[in-house]
């Protein structure tokens, strides 16, 4: 069985309570209400005298009509529905609860993914070794990063019937997930990388596309640069192979770092950008110049044998240079002390305008043309990845 719940924070329902309990967190007591046919709901002390009062109650706040009352000292929870369990789980934001217990395991079963394994739990994808058979919560996440966090706050301290590790959920392997910004938007799918990336670390990554740089998919004027729609989904899904692809995490997922890789003659680099903002395409999609501050040997570091000039060094989102040409991500340099005449550019999705019209030079990869630049006049094509965090 599974329930899901919705929060209303501040707010009291009173006069239904029929048994209050302590507890030291709020899905703890929403597990409580689970647990009770006759719970609907939950008031649950957040601060003040008496923190981690729980205390159950028959009605909701819809069906007590206006009986609700603000309280800042009191979350309330609602029971929204009870379902069986779904084969594939939805990681929505915090506001949002569910309580998972695999059927058969109340009757001596097993957990799915742990075959003859009993007295087991299911969290999310993962069976975890327990005394007893016991329902556990999943607080619900729209990103890699935070589901990798909230799996990781489940300790002794939160349930006493059970201990899960925190390396156990550090440890959790690359993989689709689905995902759901918040409680009203659509649930989608994503391909998270748990594991460490070279260059940009560990904690849960988000991957957002993959662009070919032999192919035309992704040139400065594609509109999968400017739209909300998905392109290759599973391919995608695949992780970190050499398929084009534009998840839905473009749009729908915040972040504050970005993994920019490159795979070139069989080898692959990867390098950060410290950037924060609520999607990739509300930095891009505009076409509005935004700076980022990695460097340019950051940069450099993606491919083997770069050639970029000594000056200018724009670098960031839809960079614009000379007068008539720009890049989705990448940095610029200039023989001269400007970054008018650029002859050199690294990053995704460079295009040179002409008479109104874009002709793409460089979809992913490297190029310097002329003058001065560190290692000759070269042309080095990748593909790129680019994930959040």
């Amino acid at each position: 069985m599974e329930a899901v719940y919705r929060k209303h924070k501040e707010k009291y329902l009173a006069n239904y309570i029929f048994r209050t309990i302590k507890t030291k967190w709020e899905h703890e007591c929403a597990t409580h209400c689970f647990r009770d046919n006759l719970c609907a709901s939950v008031n649950y002390k957040i601060s003040g005298i008496g923190k981690g009062l729980c205390e159950l109650s028959k009605k909701t706040l819809d069906e007590a009509s206006n009986e609700g009352t603000r309280s800042l000292e009191f979350n309330h929870l609602d029971i929204i529905k009870r379902v069986c369990p779904e084969p594939e789980q939805v990681f929505s934001s915090n506001t949002t609860y569910r309580s998972h217990m695999h059927g058969a395991c109340s009757h001596g079963g097993s957990c799915p993914g742990c075959p003859n394994a009993t007295n087991k739990i299911l969290i999310e994808h993962i069976c975890i070794e327990t005394k007893r058979c016991d329902r556990a919560p999943l607080i619900l996440s729209s990103s890699c990063k935070k589901l990798l966090e909230q799996k990781a706050q489940f300790q002794l301290t939160e349930f006493s019937s059970f201990v899960v590790s925190i390396n156990k959920f550090r440890s959790l392997p690359n993989g689709v997930h689905t995902m759901q910004l918040n409680i009203s938007s659509s649930p989608y799918k994503v391909y998270c990388h748990m594991t460490d990336i070279p260059g940009c670390g560990g904690g849960g990554w988000t991957l957002v596309m993959k662009v070919n740089g032999s192919m035309n998919t992704f040139t400065y004027d594609s509109v999968l640069w400017k739209n909300k729609e998905t392109y290759a989904i599973q391919n995608g899904l695949e992780g970190i192979s050499d398929k084009e692809s534009k998840l839905a995490s473009y749009w729908n997922t915040p972040f504050t770092k970005i993994c920019l890789g490159m795979s070139h003659n069989g080898e692959r680099k990867w390098m950060t950008l410290n950037y924060a903002a609520s999607s990739l395409y509300s930095v891009i999609a505009d076409g509005q110049f935004r700076a980022t501050t990695a460097g340019k040997a950051t940069w450099k570091s993606l491919i083997a044998g770069t050639s970029l000039q000594n000056n200018c060094n724009r670098e960031g989102f839809n960079v614009k240079f000379n007068s008539n040409s720009a890049m989705r991500i990448g940095i610029v340099a200039n023989n001269e002390g400007d970054c008018n005449t650029c002859d050199s550019w690294l990053g995704f999705s460079r295009a040179y305008v002409y008479d109104g019209t874009s002709n793409n030079i460089l979809v992913c990869g490297n190029k310097a043309t002329c003058c001065s630049s560190e290692n000759e006049i070269k042309t080095l094509v990748t593909f790129g990845y680019i994930l959040v965090q």
